[in-house]
């Protein structure tokens, strides 16, 4: 256990990092206006830039947020249904397993919610 929580943690690191990366695009297309129909030119170029960062940075690391938290849970959900629920003299690698899940499943929606908002730019 102790190794697959090493393993998880270096994983978590690099996408943590990848993901602070593709956010602050993410943030700054959002927050631009889209050009008017007129300015077909622009409009076009904003779309395709759109489509660049949701293919090439966003989708890629929420498929592999998702896909980790997804191969983790069988082991997360085994841990919570055969652990007893001890406030004092719990087991430690456990406990950190279930809460490094949690944090899985919470940027695992953070970034499907970046990517939805992305996808809802587009479309506007």
């Amino acid at each position: 256990m102790a190794d697959l929580l090493s393993a998880i943690s270096v994983l978590l690191v690099f996408l943590t990092f990848l993901l602070n990366g593709i956010e602050k695009d993410v943030t700054e297309k959002v927050a631009q206006r889209k050009p008017t129909e007129a300015q077909t030119d622009a409009r076009k170029q904003f779309n395709n830039d759109t489509l660049r960062i949701l293919w090439l940075k966003t989708f890629p690391v929420t498929l592999i947020f998702l896909v980790t938290f997804y191969s983790l849970l069988p082991k997360a959900i085994h841990l919570v249904t055969t652990s007893d629920f001890v406030l004092w003299d719990f087991d430690e690698l456990n406990t950190i397993f279930i809460f490094i899940e949690i944090g899985l499943l919470g940027l695992t929606i953070f970034s499907i919610t970046k990517a939805y908002a992305l996808i809802k730019k587009y479309y506007e």
